[in-house]
């Protein structure tokens, strides 16, 4: 079983080479979740500040300050100022270099002590996922690689292969047998499955993805691409890449879904199942491709705009309040905007308020929702439709569950917030029916900290107001 404890990530069972092949997985696994995972501060009672991972930034996780013989066990609770929960400013200036200290105080703190929580970034959600870990390991090879500081030579071929028009399952074929992913005999070998590493169809070669799909002498007569058999390839990526750099006049993408349907006829003998004749291979493939191209494109013939997104008055509620967030990089600080209207579009209230960058998108559009039911509460609401243009927050808003993700303690003190209403509602709109809240929250660039309009907005904000009015 696999937990997720405090200071470790442990499993309840030793280390041992012996196993199986999914249990010596499972034990790999743990070690790259310690290597990635990050607290997220509640009370800060259960993470030691110099040596764990606990900072928002991905370059800058764990303090870089030298940290005080007499403090080298010290906790993150230490610099929160209690009962009031928020940052203590001049003990993080006085113990920390600016780097660290900016850091610190740009972590949001919930109103509330909640357990510290070990989570994953490499997920929004703030979960461990087989996917994530992989992009991790990925990442961090990538960075232990001497031209580490250039990028990706093969991000190109990436690129490309999605850029093609073709069925999924083939742009994905063409991506795991450029990165030597496909479980060819070879392949599965070197995993140590027992299995004859030579060719299926001829017998007398290793099979690799090349071998399989390009070098096998009995596809070579017909396969198309022809003319890239003058220069050997070292393997199915530099095969692929020649072909995607010539462009159109190779065929890229028959030549893919050609590769792809030879694939599937080497797996329908590999289990002894009936196959069409080698010459037929090419013709049926191109079929397909055919196949595939007319149906998309007259899968919608006459395309139509879509409908423009405007301000809806709340259904079934009494009021209506838009939030929403903006960031201003210049100056590591981020804006919240909330606009509270009735049911006939008039301002109830307005607000805009400067706040620190709180390293993440989400994380400012959760702190603006939260907010913005403060700001009902305290001028009087009782009962809101909250609409927001962040389809991450609603969702996660609207979850059963808690969230882990780094923003998930503000959104824990957005529910206990609306709890105090009498009833409410958590709504998503795409951005042009938000544009009202967006310019308040933009409008805080350039206010000192806290701005409130009530029964009103901002001068310079009435014209928009009235645009959105005239549409309903």
């Amino acid at each position: 079983m696999l937990q997720i404890e405090p200071h470790e990530i442990q499993i309840d069972c030793p280390t041992t080479t012996r196993g199986s092949y999914a249990w010596q997985s499972i034990l790999k696994a743990r070690d790259v979740i310690s290597r990635g995972a990050v607290w997220r501060v509640g009370s800060g009672e259960s993470i030691n500040i110099w040596r764990d991972r606990w900072l928002l930034e991905d370059h800058h996780r764990r303090i870089i300050t030298p940290g005080p013989n007499l403090l080298v066990h010290s906790t993150v609770n230490e610099l929160i100022t209690e009962p009031q929960m928020v940052w203590d400013h001049s003990l993080i200036d006085s113990l920390f270099i600016p780097y660290d200290a900016e850091a610190i105080k740009h972590i949001p703190l919930s109103n509330h002590k909640h357990a510290d929580k070990i989570t994953w970034p490499g997920n929004m959600n703030g979960e461990y996922s087989v996917r994530s870990g992989y992009r991790f390991l990925v990442d961090e090879e990538d960075k232990s690689l001497p031209s580490s500081s250039r990028p990706d030579p093969r991000q190109s071929l990436w690129r490309s292969i999605w850029a093609l028009k073709i069925p999924k399952k083939c742009q994905m074929f063409a991506w795991k047998a450029s990165r030597e992913a496909l479980p060819t005999k070879l392949n599965l070998y070197k995993r140590h499955i027992p299995v004859d590493s030579m060719c299926e169809i001829c017998g007398e070669i290793e099979e690799d993805a090349i071998h399989a799909l390009w070098n096998c002498k009995q596809i070579q007569s017909f396969h198309v691409g022809k003319s890239f058999r003058s220069t050997p390839a070292v393997d199915f990526a530099d095969l692929l890449s020649k072909v995607l750099h010539v462009g159109r006049s190779s065929d890229p993408e028959t030549f893919i879904v050609i590769c792809w349907a030879l694939w599937q006829r080497r797996n329908k003998l590999r289990i002894h199942q009936e196959v069409e004749p080698i010459n037929q291979v090419g013709s049926k493939a191109k079929c397909y491709l055919e196949e595939y191209n007319r149906e998309n494109d007259h899968s919608n013939p006459n395309p139509q705009a879509a409908p423009a997104t405007r301000w809806m008055p709340p259904k079934m509620l009494r009021y209506k309040i838009n939030y929403d967030g903006a960031v201003f990089k210049e100056t590591n600080e981020a804006g919240i905007g909330v606009i509270v209207r009735d049911s006939q579009g008039l301002v109830m209230a307005s607000l805009t308020q400067k706040v620190l960058f709180p390293l993440s998108v989400p994380s400012i559009e959760a702190w603006a929702v939260k907010r913005s039911i403060q700001f009902a509460l305290e001028i009087g609401i009782t009962e809101a439709e909250f609409e927001g243009d962040s389809q991450t927050i609603v969702n996660a808003l609207n979850a059963q569950h808690p969230s882990l993700a780094p923003f998930g303690l503000l959104l824990a003190d957005a529910k206990e917030l609306a709890s105090k209403l009498q009833n409410f509602s958590f709504s998503h709109v795409k951005r042009e029916g938000n544009r009202l809240a967006h310019a308040l929250a933009r409008k805080a660039h350039s206010c000192n900290s806290l701005e409130i309009w009530m029964e009103s907005i901002p001068p310079d904000l009435e014209q928009l107001y009235l645009s959105c009015l005239n549409l309903l």
